[in-house]
């Protein structure tokens, strides 16, 4: 059966190492594939929209999940005034859930994203649920992946344990 939804996962390192991440992305990735879940996905990607209609779809299953929405406080070490869409403590670490809508690439946003979590001392694993296209902008996911991709040669490793992008 053919997927809707698409997955890239980018480690430093043994994926075996961050297994209990992997599930919880793979968890999001088939949320989003059920039919019901995907044409709502749909009906709220269209020109104009906002990426709380998409984050409002994924609340339900983000706190199942143990995620908290916007949790606040973990950027309080830096003058800036970020918060994460989703956040879930992970052991000694946690996971930051960002999703996308259409100023995920010419905005930056992806990028923003990263170093969010980059900067973040509680999370070193960022989760980043993304368009595959929007109505202005084709190939969002494609490029989403190149341009973290390089995060995850050795020569350019960061803080950022695990990425994992999922394509709607």
């Amino acid at each position: 059966m053919k997927r809707n939804i698409e997955i890239m996962s980018y480690y430093k390192g043994d994926r075996q190492k961050y297994e209990k991440v992997y599930e919880i992305a793979v968890s999001f990735s088939y949320f989003l594939d059920r039919e019901d879940i995907y044409q709502e996905i749909l009906k709220k990607n269209v020109k104009g929209a906002h990426s709380d209609q998409i984050k409002n779809i994924l609340l339900k299953k983000a706190r199942e999940l143990g995620f908290k929405s916007e949790k606040q406080g973990l950027f309080r070490n830096y003058s800036v005034n970020y918060r994460p869409d989703y956040f879930r403590p992970l052991g000694k670490s946690g996971i930051i859930l960002e999703v996308e809508r259409g100023r995920t690439v010419n905005n930056n946003n992806d990028l923003l994203d990263f170093w969010k979590c980059h900067i973040c001392k509680e999370a070193n694993h960022l989760i980043l649920i993304v368009p595959k296209h929007v109505s202005h902008t084709r190939n969002i996911y494609k490029k989403v992946k190149e341009r973290l991709a390089f995060f995850f040669e050795k020569k350019n490793y960061t803080n950022v344990e695990t990425v994992h992008i999922i394509g709607y």
